[in-house]
C-alpha cells in the first residue's frame, strides 16, 4: 500500500458546504512540500505555483491554482495529529510487515517546541538499513 492511500482513511473533519480544495490533496500537498524540504506553507506553494498544472491531476486537485497558503494551514489545523500518526505507522507496517532488518536509531530534543504536556518535542529517527527506509517519529 501506498503512504498516500493511507492518507485517504483519514476524514475531512470539515462541513460538506464551501469546500473548493478537497482535505486528502491538501494533505498530499504538504507531504510533497515536506519531501522537498520545503517547511513553510508560502514556500510550497510559490514552489509548486509554476508546475500546478502538471501537478495538480496527480494530487487529486482540479482547480487552476494551487490552495493559498491560509486555506492549507487551516486544514492542517483541522487535523487530529494522531490520525496522521495512525496512517503513516499503518502505511509504514504493512511496509515492513515482520521482516527483521538491522536499524539506526537517533534522537533529539526540538528546540522551543513544546507538546501538549509542556514538555519538550522529541524527534525518533529509525534508519532501516536492509530495508532503504528511514522513519520518523515525534514524542
Amino acid at each position: 500500500m501506498q503512504l498516500f492511500e493511507c492518507l485517504q482513511s483519514i476524514p475531512d473533519p470539515r462541513k460538506k458546504r464551501g469546500i473548493r480544495h478537497p482535505f486528502q490533496p491538501v494533505l498530499k500537498f504538504v507531504l510533497l512540500g515536506f519531501t522537498c524540504r520545503l517547511v513553510a506553507i508560502e514556500h510550497m506553494v510559490s514552489f509548486f505555483k509554476p508546475i500546478w498544472s502538471q501537478l495538480k491531476g496527480s494530487l487529486g486537485f482540479n482547480r487552476p491554482e494551487p490552495p493559498d497558503p491560509t486555506a492549507i494551514r487551516r486544514r492542517l489545523n483541522c487535523l487530529k495529529p494522531e490520525q496522521l500518526q495512525e496512517a503513516f505507522e499503518q502505511w509504514v507496517s504493512e511496509l515492513i510487515g515482520n521482516k527483521t532488518f538491522m536499524a539506526s536509531v537517533d534522537g533529539k530534543a526540538m528546540r522551543n517546541v513544546k507538546g501538549e504536556n509542556g514538555l519538550a518535542l522529541m524527534l525518533v529517527n529509525v534508519f532501516a538499513h536492509d530495508l532503504k527506509k528511514r522513519v520518523s517519529r515525534l514524542f
